[in-house]
């Protein structure tokens, strides 16, 4: 009944986090990386903020600073019960503890709410039950539950910012949709997949002066958020520090792929990108094709703003970073798959490559967090077949986005609407 189905969607949030819960406990992942959130989380309960990056580290920190907040109260909050994590050196941060449980909850938490806000995002559109339908097909993607819960990472709080830029800019609220993106940049720069999209979403809105009070508000948001980190020098200081820390993280990465099921996987696995093909850098070709697969999003989003066409231009164009661009990890194509999540109610075609592309990135990541199995996808050419496979999808996806929906939308109903039409717009016709 429509009445239950808050319910429903409760329950599956509920049993959504309690599996993840329970997949985190189980001791495993990427050890190395759960190991640098830990040593993080206490090198901030130790010095503060302050000092975080000019004190001497466990582990050497190339994040910036918005989820070190995240980890620094993590650590503090697990401190209360264990005083004795400041004392840790390297070999006790490596080693699996009940901390490693502990530090992967955040992202785990940001999965779930990913769900939740694919509801929200769709429910006024599309009504309650597929709405519902299409946060379950998130929330039970083994991919994520793989990345948060049991690798360790933070990809998925990256999404929950994506989705909010999304959810911003589709309802016109340029400030909000610029500082959420700014906000997922600080978390990870990984977060600026979304920014050719959001771009493409407000150019041909009449914003006006909106445009310089939201980037005021972003450079504001950023400054507060960064401060803390950097406090001493002139009022600028931080975003040349910030500046030099990113560029110095990019700059450790100089490979056209790394362990990246994507084009530069299939071609230069192992090449730097300063490598040159006619007379052009493999970066120069990496950023000229983004540049051209951008370029066909704006143009699909310019000729049609429907929900469908927008939530997949969205997907393709955050996925085109991961599948194009060099210096891509195993991990980056995570927001490009979400994002798709949101088309297929629109698009029912689309859902087997949502589950295709979901299959072959958890082969990605298995193959970089296990590296005898890595080898033996490289030796076998494996991975460049799962590569090619990436890329022909990739394909079909921009043809989805330049062709007429699969199915004719609904008309649109207010997110303050009551549940009476809410209900109504459920009803098969």
């Amino acid at each position: 009944m429509p009445s239950d189905r808050p319910r429903a969607l409760a329950r599956t949030l509920v049993l959504a986090l309690v599996l993840r819960l329970l997949i985190a406990a189980i001791p495993g992942g990427h050890l190395w990386d759960q190991g640098c959130f830990k040593a993080w989380g206490i090198q901030l309960v130790r010095y503060g903020a302050g000092r975080f990056y000019s004190s001497p580290q466990l582990v050497h920190c190339d994040y910036p600073p918005l989820y070190l907040y995240v980890l620094g109260f993590w650590a503090w909050l697990y401190h209360l019960v264990d005083p004795g994590i400041v004392r840790w050196g390297l070999d006790q941060v490596m080693a699996v503890s009940p901390l490693n449980f502990w530090m992967k909850i955040p992202a785990s938490l940001a999965d779930v709410l990913n769900g939740w806000l694919i509801w929200r995002i769709l429910v006024p559109r599309l009504g309650r039950h597929k709405a519902h339908r299409a946060a379950a097909l998130y929330l039970f993607n083994p991919l994520f539950f793989y990345d948060s819960a049991w690798w360790g990472q933070l990809d998925t709080v990256i999404v929950t910012f994506s989705l909010l830029v999304l959810w911003a800019s589709i309802e016109g609220r340029l400030v909000l949709a610029m500082v959420a993106g700014t906000v997922g940049v600080l978390v990870k720069p990984q977060g600026i997949f979304v920014l050719p999209a959001g771009l493409a979403s407000h150019w041909y809105r009449k914003h006006g002066a909106r445009w310089w009070l939201a980037i005021a508000t972003s450079l504001l948001v950023a400054w507060v958020a960064i401060r803390p980190f950097w406090p001493g020098g002139p009022p600028w200081h931080p975003f040349v520090a910030l500046f030099a820390l990113l560029r110095g993280t990019a700059d450790d990465y100089r490979f056209a792929a790394m362990k990246a099921f994507n084009l530069w996987g299939l071609l230069a696995p192992s090449a730097a990108d300063s490598t040159r093909v006619l007379g052009v850098t493999l970066a120069g070709w990496g950023l000229a094709f983004l540049a051209m697969a951008q370029a066909v999003v704006a143009w699909a989003l310019y000729r049609r703003r429907d929900d469908g066409t927008v939530f997949l231009g969205w997907a393709a164009s955050a996925g085109a970073f991961f599948l194009l661009a060099t210096r891509m990890h195993e991990r980056y194509f995570i927001s490009g798959i979400a994002l798709l999540a949101l088309a297929v109610p629109y698009r029912p075609r689309l859902r087997r490559w949502y589950w295709v592309l979901s299959a072959i990135s958890c082969v990605d990541m298995y193959g970089a967090q296990d590296l005898r199995f890595g080898a033996v996808l490289a030796a076998v050419g494996i991975g460049r077949i799962l590569g090619l496979a990436n890329l022909v999808i990739f394909g079909l996806l921009l043809k989805a986005l330049l062709s007429p929906p699969d199915v004719l939308e609904p008309p649109a109903v207010s997110a303050s609407a009551p549940d009476a039409i809410l209900a109504a717009a459920d009803r098969p016709s």
